[in-house]
């Protein structure tokens, strides 16, 4: 038995409300006396009025049909005052073991009650793993925790009441076999220890064996029931570690583990966090819970630690001051104050500092927010599926909203003069000023165009195509008077990203899952095709290196992202995402940006290290871009100044 601890997830039960019996000290108490006793002078000192139904007991609602009961203080949370009237019909939600699930805009009461208690029961902890019991039994073993629901007042969580070992699949060896290890496996029979040989030299009981006691080892001890040499019986063998497997390890489980820490599987280390849910109201930061709640200088102020020292109590958690103006200390380094946009389904385009902190969010859209770009001056310029192009300055606040176009806005670039580019449904791409009013447009394909980039010499480069044939498969590059130079067409299905870096070359992501370099004549100069799903964008930095993102809503679960270097060679895979990933931008540093459909902003160090998570989206992230530098899937020369 182990002491209660808070889990980590929680979960609903059946829906509606039964009629239960609580034991408390040890006594069954009745439901119905406990409601009648908690609710006197609980309800409205005022006559109710008059019952249409006459003739009917009047219920607490003012009708006649009888209230459901529930457990626990009707008096609570979900009190008399929080009763939903419906037809005659009326719910309560107990402040014990029910939780309110909705509020009824009309009456502003519970909608909906559901019972914790429910999902009382033994749960498994991870995998089942092979254990021995005895010479001749070979077991599954499943470690388990019993918890018990409870309403805190809102949700239903748990607490872990009790755990055990369950034992499951067990197979008796067949024939002459025994468990060893784990496993049946045969055995020499002898007579003597001339019979036997290699390992298992030693004849004992007409069976050979490698040990009969430790002395029988050179390293390790003998085990009673293998009778083969191991580095540990039990953890009585291994010093400070602990035995599992036969091998001594630091940690297996958090059994391992000293109070409080627990035990980090993947390297057995024993850790005061694995996750944030370990940490309670502060932060699992490089397996330590830390305080983020203070600003940087709060924590650094407090514990006198400089840029690039670690702070002996939270680790990397803490940077400090240190840098000239205007750069900022982040993750132990001194930076430009690089910023970061994203923008996706949940309809919003948000800022994040260079310690992955939202600054604002803007939310004027209503639909998705397919791509983002951003100005020298630090403006903002968004496209999203309901048409519009917004223009916000750098404190979050509009500027203008265009929807000239009429049809979804999929892709948005903007120059040094504040043109604004815009991929459109409609299989066109349109040119807005600055001020947002409509200069030229470009009506070359003949299917829908995703992505649009324009480089410092006013050339714009489009990307098209449909999953369906025939689909204009096609990179155009076009001049600033709206005159096509080349058409490429050698994808074999739809166009989804393309870029542009200072020398001309052109860089395009296709659902045919290749990367390929164009020159600026729009031949082909390399294609990369390591990925196993359609590529979804592209972008470059200063020295030629090339990002892709990759995975699609069918395909071979490679959401990846990848560095290419300038010969077309793969330098290295990221692949912390757990679903698509819909975009990736590139700052000065060589950082990466990654945007994905499991609702997460990622920040990429140069060599493929995970350095930040922004999980302040509520639906998949569509789109990424940053600011000073590389913004979004093309240089910036501008930018440099």
């Amino acid at each position: 038995m182990v002491g209660p601890k808070v889990g980590r997830t929680a979960g609903f039960g059946e829906d509606g409300v039964q009629m239960k019996r609580f034991v408390e000290g040890g006594h069954l108490v009745s439901l119905m006396a406990l409601v009648l006793l908690l609710c006197v002078g609980c309800g409205s000192s005022e006559e109710p009025e008059a019952n249409e139904n006459e003739g009917e007991e009047e219920n607490l609602c003012g009708g006649s049909a009888e209230l459901q009961e529930a457990p626990g203080d009707v008096c609570g949370p979900c009190d008399l005052d929080e009763v939903l009237c419906d037809g005659g019909d009326a719910t309560v939600c107990s402040g014990e073991t029910y939780g309110c699930d909705g509020t009824d805009e009309e009456c502003g009461r519970c909608s909906e009650c559901v019972d914790c208690t429910a999902d009382d029961g033994w749960y498994d902890v991870d995998s089942s793993y092979e254990c021995c019991d005895g010479l001749a039994l070979c077991t599954q073993c499943q470690d388990q925790e019993f918890r018990q629901y409870f309403c805190d007042g809102e949700d239903c969580d748990y607490m872990v009441a009790d755990t055990r070992v369950e034992l499951s699949d067990c197979a008796g060896c067949e024939g002459e076999a025994v468990c060893q290890s784990g496993s049946c496996e045969m055995v020499d029979e002898c007579d003597d220890d001339s019979e036997c040989g290699g390992d298992e030299g030693i004849c004992d009981g007409g069976v050979c064996v490698a040990c009969i006691d430790d002395s029988d080892c050179a390293e390790g001890v003998c085990h009673p029931d293998s009778r083969r040499c191991v580095g540990c019986v039990d953890s009585e063998d291994c010093a400070d570690e602990i035995c599992d497997g036969g091998e001594c390890v630091e940690c297996a489980g958090d059994e391992g583990c000293d109070e409080p820490l627990i035990c980090r599987s993947e390297e057995n280390l024993c850790v005061e966090c694995v996750d944030s849910d370990d940490c309670g109201d502060e932060t699992c930061i490089d397996w330590q819970c830390c305080d983020d709640s203070l600003s940087d200088s709060e924590v650094c102020a407090g514990h006198g630690v400089e840029c690039g020292q670690v702070d002996d109590d939270c680790g990397a958690a803490v940077d400090c001051g240190g840098c000239d103006d205007p750069q900022v200390c982040a993750q132990g380094t001194c930076q430009e104050p690089t910023y970061v946009f994203g923008g996706g389904n949940d309809s919003t385009v948000r800022m994040i500092d260079v310690q992955g902190e939202e600054v604002w969010s803007y939310d004027e859209n209503e639909l998705v927010v397919t791509a983002v770009a951003v100005d020298s001056t630090g403006d903002v310029y968004s496209s999203a599926s309901d048409a519009l192009v917004c223009r916000i300055d750098d404190e979050g606040d509009e500027v203008w909203a265009e929807n000239a176009g009429g049809t979804s806005a999929e892709g948005v670039a903007v120059d040094a003069d504040g043109n604004v580019y815009v991929a459109r449904f409609d299989t066109s791409m349109q040119v807005l000023d600055a001020q947002g009013e409509p200069d030229w447009s470009f009506g070359g394909h003949s299917e829908r165009l995703w992505d649009v980039a324009v480089d410092d010499s006013g050339y714009v480069y489009t990307a098209a195509g449909a999953d369906v044939f025939p689909n204009d498969a096609t990179v155009r590059k076009i001049n600033a008077d709206g005159i096509e130079q080349w058409s490429f067409s050698e994808h074999a299905q739809k166009v989804n990203a393309v870029a542009v870096d200072a020398d001309g070359y052109v860089y395009t992501a296709s659902s045919d899952q290749t990367v390929r370099k164009l020159n600026a004549g729009g031949n082909e100069v390399w294609s990369f095709s390591e990925h196993s799903d359609g590529v979804q964008a592209v972008a470059v930095d200063a020295d030629g290196y090339v990002y892709s993102a990759s995975g699609t809503l069918v395909g071979d679960d490679d959401f990846t992202v990848r560095k290419i270097d300038d010969e077309g060679d793969e330098v290295w895979i990221f692949d912390g995402h757990d679903d698509r990933v819909n975009d990736v931008a590139v700052d000065r540093q060589g950082n990466v940006y990654s945007a994905s459909s499991d609702q997460t902003l990622r920040k990429i160090d140069a060599d493929g290290n995970e350095v930040w998570v922004f999980d302040g989206f509520e639906q998949p992230v569509q789109t990424v871009a940053v600011e000073p530098g590389l913004v979004g899937a093309f240089p910036q020369a501008w930018n440099d100044d």
